[in-house]
Parts: C-alpha cells; sequence; structure tokens
C-alpha cells in the first residue's frame, strides 16, 4: 500500500469553505481535494518531508487574480495552480 499523509488546506484554513472571497464564503472550497470531502484536508502521496514550501505561493495555497469588469474591485483568489491550495510542492530533485 502507497504511504500518505493529511495536511490541512492552507487555501481555506481548514475550514472547508472559501473563505478568501469575501462574496463566496458559503461556497465551498474550490482547491482540488478539498472540496472534494468538504472537510478542509488534503491527503496527499509520500512522506511531508518530501515537501517543501510552494515558491510561487510562499506556502499561503492562494494567488491573487484581477478582478473581471463587473465584479466588485476587492482582491480575489483563487487556490494556487501550482500547489492546489496545499501551501507545498514536492521537492525537486
Amino acid at each position: 500500500m502507497r504511504e500518505t499523509f493529511t495536511i490541512k488546506c492552507e487555501y481555506c484554513h481548514g475550514t472547508g469553505r472559501d473563505v478568501r472571497n469575501l462574496h463566496a464564503q458559503d461556497n465551498p472550497c474550490p482547491s482540488p481535494g478539498c472540496s472534494a470531502e468538504k472537510n478542509g484536508l488534503h491527503i496527499l502521496p509520500g512522506k511531508q518531508d518530501d515537501y517543501q514550501t510552494c515558491k510561487n505561493c510562499k506556502g499561503s495555497g492562494a494567488k491573487s487574480v484581477k478582478a473581471k469588469k463587473n465584479q466588485p474591485s476587492a482582491n480575489l483568489y483563487q487556490p494556487c495552480p501550482d500547489c492546489n491550495g496545499t501551501g507545498i510542492k514536492l521537492k525537486v530533485s
């Protein structure tokens, strides 16, 4: 059996909800792997020692995106595309 470990979703801070966007706080977390169970956790393969902090989001699990023309001008966020909201990535050898 393959080894796995569980980590809190950094994008939703373990709540399972989209807490980063004021207009969507009642929506499920959009981070892949977190929203399926709605529990604020990710199950990742391997050991935690195999991972490092994501350099793209600096471990926050989120990236800021520009508001579209018809959206409010408040900061909008989406899960980091490099780490899927976990804040960590596999170490590169």
